[in-house]
């Protein structure tokens, strides 16, 4: 669904931005620090926004993949001591959210 209103769409796609920025540093943050149970809430916090702000605007697809991004992190929280390492390397030097407002008409 495309925002109509160009002020509220720019608003949208700042915010959505450094949610994502924000995910995106917590992630390869926790990787080091697996323990941070602050910065864990901390991007469910971040996911939990994105995904209102894009429900309360009807941008879908962002909302679903927000609500992933959420339920992921909830599982880490919930079974943070057996997954410890796990996931060592896969966050490394990465930016998965580089580009995600590339396309106009995503939001």
């Amino acid at each position: 669904m495309m925002i109509e209103d160009d002020e509220l769409r720019e608003v949208f796609k700042t915010a959505s931005e450094e949610h994502l920025q924000n995910l995106d540093e917590g992630l390869l943050y926790l990787e080091k620090h697996p323990n941070d149970a602050a910065k864990l809430e901390e991007l469910l916090r971040e996911a939990h926004s994105l995904k209102g702000d894009a429900g309360m605007l009807g941008v879908k697809d962002v909302a679903t993949l927000s609500h992933q991004i959420e339920h992921l992190l909830g599982g880490l929280k919930k079974f943070r001591g057996k997954f410890r390492g796990k996931f060592r390397g896969k966050f490394r030097g990465k930016n998965y959210y580089s580009g995600f407002f590339s396309y106009p008409r995503s939001y």
